[in-house]
């Protein structure tokens, strides 16, 4: 409501269809995934706190992830810093 009647822009909310999010236990591993093709349905995210997180649409999507990627270790809940400031909330 408030971009139509401000700036008379019109919005439509659209799910993105995932439904896990995992944080990267080393922020460092995000560089490492940039470049490559993440399995289908795998989206490298950042989160409001500058923290990189991989979304998924599924679980089995979750558990080949862990198969392509065994070095690259997630977590369900990141327990950094939440020094926002900071790149990848260091």
């Amino acid at each position: 409501f408030r971009l139509q009647s401000e700036y008379g822009v019109e919005t439509r909310l659209e799910s993105g269809g995932f439904n896990t999010v995992r944080w990267l236990e080393n922020p460092a591993d995000a560089q490492t995934l940039a470049p490559l093709a993440l399995p289908s349905g795998t989206k490298l995210m950042i989160d409001s706190l500058n923290r990189p997180a991989l979304c998924f649409e599924s679980q089995w999507g979750m558990r080949y992830f862990g198969t392509q990627y065994p070095d690259i270790k997630l977590i369900e809940v990141y327990r950094g810093t939440l020094d926002a400031t900071q790149p990848y909330g260091r």
